[in-house]
């Protein structure tokens, strides 16, 4: 991962996807770029995340200040004020806010983007798709993660491919 930095892990369930990519993600981080680490999922997945940097020591219980989990799209909100750490490690955004948060993620330059469950992100003409582009294209290492890469159509794989490695790379 660490060699390519733009790929797609599409591994089974439980084979350790999120913690290789957040092993590489970290360091990435630390030996090449001193950037946050941005993680793209559904909202659900949140928690799961959290545990997973825990249990292998890159996060430290419960309200590390290192991680930023973003949950509303109205950032202006006395929630979002709460939750916004401008200095944060590790961002969690969910797939529906992503487009309303990346103006205040943009500027923190992210290294590293990590893109879970990525084959809900398949029709490039709708704003979640739109805003996981940018995401990735903003950041020097694409790890695009999923279980299921082809559920109908081999577009559908070439949406993967394109997250990971940029939109026109594939034509």
């Amino acid at each position: 991962i660490l060699a390519a930095k733009q790929v797609v892990l599409a591994d089974q369930m439980g084979t350790g996807k999120s913690r290789s990519a957040a092993t590489a993600a970290w360091n990435f981080r630390n030996v090449i770029d001193r950037g946050p680490i941005l993680i793209v999922a559904p909202q659900h997945l949140r928690a799961s995340w959290y545990a997973e940097l825990c249990r292998i020591g890159l996060l430290e219980g419960e309200n590390d200040p290192r991680w930023c989990a973003l949950r509303t799209i109205d950032k202006s909100s006395a929630l979002a004020e709460h939750l916004w750490r401008p200095d944060a490690r590790y961002y969690f955004c969910h797939y529906e806010i992503l487009h309303a948060w990346w103006d205040r993620l943009y500027p923190l330059r992210p290294c590293v983007s990590i893109i879970d469950e990525a084959h809900l992100v398949k029709n490039w003409k709708t704003r979640r798709a739109q805003a996981v582009a940018l995401a990735c294209g903003a950041t020097q290492m694409r790890i695009v993660l999923t279980g299921t890469p082809l559920l109908n159509r081999p577009s559908e794989l070439h949406s993967l491919l394109s997250l990971a490695t940029g939109k026109f790379t594939w034509g």
